[in-house]
């Protein structure tokens, strides 16, 4: 399923967003075009100097991948494009939390050896990233794990260019065992909980029990269920659970939704491709007073002063901005994403 800007216009005239519970057949057709399709959008929309967040051992651009774009972009005579690996781990301590002898954990070993991290930072503030100092965000299968996905939305709104976009590949409910018994995270409740730290905090043990369960938690499971919630919270031991499940329709009416509201009106969706047991979605920032990319363009239009330069250099980008002190409240959350 392909949605652009005129299928989210199209969405914004439909009537208020009901979830239809349908799981259908996995697309098993589909699924070894799944990084292949990441790849075919990434190299229409990504250029100039960004970061990739929770890349892990599998980045969408790897040394290998970025080596083959950039001898495209020369021989056009265009910039690189550049990227540094963001976590909330250091390369040693992801190499210490998948550690293991099985080929498995051995193939994640070599992969986080190979794309080592550039910047420990969370992603729902990305504190030591600058405003306008980025072309562009890619965050593959963490936004289900943010306590809050639109405030993330907008973390990554405030670190973009004018042009800047937003890679996202966020898990389907329909298409994912851990989630497939799960009710769809109603849109509302995300508009709900932006940057609003009292319903975070007041629904975050349930949301944390559940992604343990695979399932709604049943009134007498609750107490237990919601005690062994808040005691994972309070040791750090919740990241990695998905918070937040999502189908395409509930994606694209959350942003809707959001719009409508007047919030986040300065990201505009600009794809949606639904493939495999994912989604992936584009968005791009339109407002901001430091110009990225734009559409088709391959040369960036010049940097005003005052606005903070590209660099292929690791953290020339990044420090601590009034922006990110005061985009979330200035509260750093305990790490839940994975």
């Amino acid at each position: 399923m392909l949605w652009s800007s005129l299928g989210l216009l199209l969405a914004s005239a439909q009537p208020p967003w009901k979830e239809v519970d349908t799981v259908l057949p996995e697309p098993s057709e589909l699924w070894k075009n799944k990084y292949a399709t990441r790849l075919l959008i990434a190299r229409e929309y990504i250029r100039g100097d960004g970061i990739e967040i929770g890349a892990k051992s599998t980045p969408l651009l790897s040394n290998h991948t970025l080596g083959k774009i950039n001898a495209e972009r020369a021989a056009r005579k265009a910039p690189p494009t550049t990227v540094r690996l963001v976590d909330e781990l250091s390369t040693a301590d992801l190499l210490v939390k998948y550690g293991g002898t099985d080929a498995t954990h051995q193939g994640w070993l070599r992969g986080i050896r190979a794309h080592p991290v550039d910047v420990v930072d969370d992603a729902n503030y990305l504190k030591r990233f600058r405003d306008e100092s980025l072309d562009f965000v890619v965050a593959n299968h963490v936004l289900e794990h943010v306590v809050d996905f639109l405030g993330t939305l907008a973390t990554f709104h405030r670190v973009l260019r004018r042009g800047g976009v937003a890679f996202v590949a966020l898990p389907d409910r329909r298409f994912n065992p851990e989630d497939r018994n799960r009710h769809t995270t109603q849109p509302t409740h995300h508009l709900e909980s932006f940057h609003n730290e009292a319903k975070i905090d007041a629904d975050h043990p349930f949301e944390v029990a559940e992604g343990k369960l695979g399932r709604p938690v049943t009134t007498d499971e609750e107490p237990a269920a919601l005690a062994r919630a808040r005691a994972e919270i309070a040791a750090g031991a919740s990241s990695g659970m998905h918070l937040h499940t999502f189908t395409t329709d509930s994606l694209v009416s959350v942003l809707v939704l959001a719009h409508q509201q007047g919030e986040l009106r300065g990201l505009v969706l600009t794809l949606v491709q639904q493939v495999a047991n994912e989604n992936i979605l584009v968005l791009r920032k339109v407002d901001g007073s430091c110009p990225g990319y734009f559409p088709h363009k391959h040369v960036p239009e010049r940097l005003p002063a005052g606005c903070p330069g590209r660099s292929s250099k690791p953290g020339a980008a990044y420090a601590a901005s009034p922006g990110a002190a005061a985009g979330r409240r200035g509260r750093r959350r305990t790490r839940r994403w994975r």
